[in-house]
């Protein structure tokens, strides 16, 4: 875990989970990570907890995945002129907004809406959402909770990694 000495991380490595599963360093910042078709993404802050969800942009039979998104979402991605595209960006979002609260899959993703100007509330939570771009044929979001805007957070992008 070389980014651990990178972020001055001077305690011993103790993973703690919250009651969803979501792992978490004892005494150390917020992270987390995602990976797709050989790309991964690590992000951390010491300010808020994130969620990232990354994404190789494939051409994909989207509309089998209606019951996987809330009404609104499904009719964005369906009347689209891009819908692989927009079935992609609210797949991704949705996946660093329940990454970020620390529940995961066991949340309905249906329960989160719409985008506005990358913020959206989720359970009575503000959540904000960054784009990282880190290759054209991927998507990559960032999601944290709160109203900051701009904070200053790092990310580490490995590339070619097998798994």
């Amino acid at each position: 875990m070389d980014f651990l000495k990178e972020i001055n991380y001077t305690y011993q490595v103790d993973l703690v989970y919250n009651k969803w599963g979501k792992p978490t360093l004892k005494h150390a910042p917020y992270f987390n990570w995602s990976h797709s078709a050989g790309y991964v993404v690590f992000v951390w802050s010491h300010v808020v907890d994130v969620g990232v969800d990354v994404e190789k942009k494939n051409t994909i039979e989207w509309n089998e995945f209606g019951t996987t998104f809330n009404k609104d979402q499904w009719v964005a991605i369906t009347t689209s002129k891009a819908p692989n595209d927009k079935f992609y960006y609210y797949w991704v979002i949705n996946e660093a907004i329940i990454k970020a609260m620390g529940m995961g899959l066991s949340f309905d993703v249906k329960e989160i809406g719409l985008i506005h100007e990358n913020c959206i509330a989720v359970n009575n939570e503000k959540f904000r959402l960054k784009e990282i771009n880190v290759h054209p044929e991927y998507l990559c979001y960032l999601a944290f909770r709160g109203d900051q805007i701009d904070f200053n957070f790092e990310f580490q992008v490995s590339f070619g990694l097998k798994y």
